[in-house]
């Protein structure tokens, strides 16, 4: 058997205190002036994006910054890469098309995130 290949079993050190309620979680952090991010997802499977309108939240105490792929579009983000390539069974590398981070003239899956709020 391959050690430590895809597949194979991980024992795991932090159950206990997690399910105890000894861990940390990164919604434990609270520093002044912290911002929160929400991801806008699709209610939708497949569907046209006509228009975001950000106006109105935008102009809400507290919010920082509203995100959409015009934004990453603009500011040249880029796509996702995929940070684990693998083979395929013949040893060819595996297909990995660019994915877009954010929907930006269709939404193809129910949860698509489609905006970015910072508050």
């Amino acid at each position: 058997m391959i050690k430590f290949g895809v597949g194979q079993p991980v024992r795991r050190k932090e159950d206990q205190r997690l399910v105890t309620g000894s861990g940390n979680y990164a919604d434990d952090v609270r520093y002044d002036g912290q911002h929160y991010a929400v991801m806008v997802r699709s209610p939708y499977a497949h569907a046209r994006i006509r228009k975001l309108e950000t106006a109105d939240a935008s102009g809400m105490p507290g919010v920082v910054a509203i995100l959409t792929a015009k934004e990453l579009a603009e500011d040249k983000v880029g796509t996702l890469r995929c940070l684990a390539p693998m083979e395929n069974i013949d040893g060819t590398p595996q297909a990995t098309p660019p994915r877009q981070i954010m929907a930006a003239d269709r939404v193809r899956f129910v949860g698509d995130m489609v905006a970015m709020v910072v508050a």
